[in-house]
């Protein structure tokens, strides 16, 4: 095994244009690059000496048989591919941070190190990321020195040369504490596979990106305009939370919860609020519209061929498998609130945007996805997973009659209604549907009144606490099978722990205690890990918890509290990663190019032909696995020029 970890000077801000645009950039070059071989010692080249490479390391690098390791090797890998032309076949890399989320551990390499309990000199160095600040970045501007380096601060040089080589060194003992359950062949090609689909990236529609900049900055300086106009000069800018609270409060006899999203919009719906104070509210919910601030990361990020890449984070999403987004985010895009994305396209180019809507800033925040966009002679070709999740959790729970509702096509949230309200399908109007949907979305995985009210305030519609309460109580009552998951999967889980039992199987899924994790084996053969699991009683009461240890509220490393819905939930997201993961190599081998999956949708792009369509992706999406047997899959999709859903 070939350890790296690379030390690097660019002018260039990381954080805005993410790792691809950053290893392209002209000024970024490798100041040092640390390695060790197997279980010799950490080395460092310094690179700035203008030495050449070592040769134990060229000869390590050359070596086919030297399986490579970086610590979030998608940094390393493209700076060492643009500033040193080292392009290494991708079956030969692993990654330390990757491997710590298939454990449900931290990515950062010093969280990582204190939460495997290494000792001061084995871990991260704690004034590593000063180190980092003064030589991978210029000299603030007030200063002499244009950047510093070893000329400038020998001592701190010669102490960032130790902070490299030890990342080496923590990286590798990381690397051999971790356990192996994961390394599974499989994932680790779905590992490859992610890493060649962040290299081709998304194309872009920079010409369109930039217009759309221009649009968002002068809508803003309207919208900004008219509050000052409307309140006389009191209030300048929407942003300032506690100005507007106090004068909404003041002025209009208005008291706001908060400004938060939810909040603004349930007011809104009031017809008690005066006409100003309503305005008021509208512009605050458009001017500090964050996802337009996307156009911005599009035209930072995106590389000079029009590709935006390193997008997707492999396993990003803790403890189910699921990816993440990273810069641009495309898990996280503002749904369309308008019709044709084409025409709003349109609109931003012509600059008609305050012709066509009502809101111009909700035109441009809906297009923020359209700027995803097929060059000539291609087209996108897009399809998701349908109800995947109200799919896979009757499946683990043995509802058959639940799984023959989508095998025959019917409407699963009045199936859902006909339960609570016990009621034939076919008497089930439209309210009692809502109502089955919202009890669908928001009850399988032990929610409450409180997850059940709150999920239909998403929907925009305050729902009575009787209601609740009745509807939660119905619910449970018709989905015996899937309450009894819960039970089982948390006492299953306390057993395990408690040691009374060596491991406990639970329909298609399996309990186990592996040295300091809990494992819940899926049936795909990976496992679900949870850290040092404990059964505790908080308040003296009787009354146990399963708590672990991991990455909870604020990103801190902390012992979590968990119970059967939510393991459940953990589950049933893990398997629908699974069934997405599992076709990904398919559709790849039927021509189809990943440039993104967007929780369980993927995202393709192909030449503008008949023999690339919604129905045939679609097709491959909803394959069934071979351990999936019994699990009905339905995918529905679209194509056109621009990514619209």
């Amino acid at each position: 095994m070939l350890y790296l970890d690379t030390e690097t000077y660019s002018e260039c801000d990381l954080k805005k244009t993410g790792g691809y645009r950053y290893a392209q950039h002209p000024t970024t070059r490798v100041t040092l690059f640390g390695y060790a071989i197997d279980d010799s010692p950490a080395k460092v080249w310094d690179v700035t000496t203008g030495s050449d490479m070592p040769t134990d390391l060229r000869e390590a690098l050359d070596d086919d048989n030297h399986l490579v390791l970086a610590h979030n090797s998608m940094f390393d890998r493209p700076v060492i591919q643009h500033t040193l032309n080292i392009v290494l076949p991708m079956h030969r890399w692993r990654d330390s941070m990757v491997k710590a989320y298939t454990l449900g551990l931290p990515g950062s390499l010093a969280q990582l190190g204190q939460a495997l309990g290494l000792s001061d000199d084995q871990a991260k160095m704690s004034d590593g990321h000063k180190l980092v600040m003064k030589f991978c970045k210029p000299a603030p501007s007030n200063h002499k020195a244009f950047k510093y380096d070893k000329t400038t601060h020998p001592a701190e040089w010669e102490r960032f040369v130790e902070y490299c080589a030890q990342d080496v060194e923590a990286m590798r003992t990381i690397w051999k504490l971790m356990p192996d359950f994961n390394d599974l062949d499989h994932e680790i090609d779905l590992w490859h596979l992610d890493q060649e689909i962040n290299d081709r990236g998304m194309p872009i529609d920079l010409d369109t990106v930039a217009i759309a900049i221009e649009r968002v900055a002068e809508e803003k300086k309207h919208l900004t305009a008219e509050l000052v106009a409307l309140t006389n000069g009191i209030l300048t800018s929407s942003a300032a939370v506690t100005k507007l609270v106090n004068f909404l409060e003041e002025h209009e006899g208005l008291t706001m919860p908060s400004l938060a999203k939810a909040d603004v919009s349930a007011v809104l719906l009031r017809d008690d609020i005066t006409d100003r104070a309503r305005r008021i509210l509208e512009i605050r919910q458009q001017a500090d519209k964050t996802s337009v601030k996307k156009y911005n990361t599009l035209a930072l990020g995106t590389c000079e061929d029009g590709r935006l890449r390193g997008t997707l984070q492999f396993y990003g999403a803790n403890r189910t498998g699921r990816w993440a987004g990273r810069l641009f985010q495309p898990q996280n895009l503002a749904r369309p609130t308008i019709g044709d994305l084409d025409v709003g396209v349109d609109h931003i180019r012509n600059n008609t945007l305050d012709l066509a809507y009502d809101y111009p800033m909700e035109a441009l925040s809906s297009c923020v996805r359209a700027m995803i966009c097929a060059p000539k002679g291609m087209k996108l070709v897009v399809t998701d997973l349908a109800s995947i999740e109200a799919r896979v959790l009757p499946w683990l729970a043995g509802d058959e009659k639940t799984l023959d509702v989508f095998r025959s096509g019917k409407d699963i949230y009045k199936h859902t209604a006909s339960g609570i309200y016990n009621k034939d399908y076919s008497d089930i109007d439209s309210e009692m549907r809502f109502v089955g949907k919202v009890a669908a979305l928001a009850l399988g995985f032990q929610g409450g009144v409180n997850a059940f009210m709150s999920m239909g305030k998403n929907y925009g519609v305050d729902i009575d606490e009787t209601l609740a309460s009745d509807t939660v109580r119905n619910y449970r009552r018709a989905n015996k099978r899937i309450v009894g998951l819960w039970h089982t999967m948390n006492n299953g889980a306390m057993d395990v722990i408690d040691r009374t039992q060596k491991c406990k199987t639970v329909g298609k899924l399996l309990i186990n205690i592996e040295d300091d994790w809990l494992t819940v084996r899926l049936p795909s053969g990976r496992k679900l890990a949870y850290y040092k699991p404990l059964n505790e009683d908080h308040d003296n009461s009787g009354r146990f918890k399963t708590t672990f240890m991991g990455v909870g509220f604020n990103r801190k490393w902390q012992r979590i509290d968990t119970y059967g819905g939510k393991l459940v939930e953990n589950i049933t997201q893990a398997v629908a990663r699974d069934v997405l993961a599992a076709n990904l190599p398919l559709i790849e081998a039927a021509g189809y190019e990943i440039v993104a999956t967007v929780h369980d949708e993927v995202v393709t792009l192909c030449p503008d032909e008949e023999q690339y369509s919604s129905p045939a992706l679609s097709a491959l999406l909803s394959t069934s696995p071979s351990w999936a047997d019994g699990l009905p899959l339905d995918a529905k999709g679209f194509e056109g020029m621009r990514y619209s859903k």
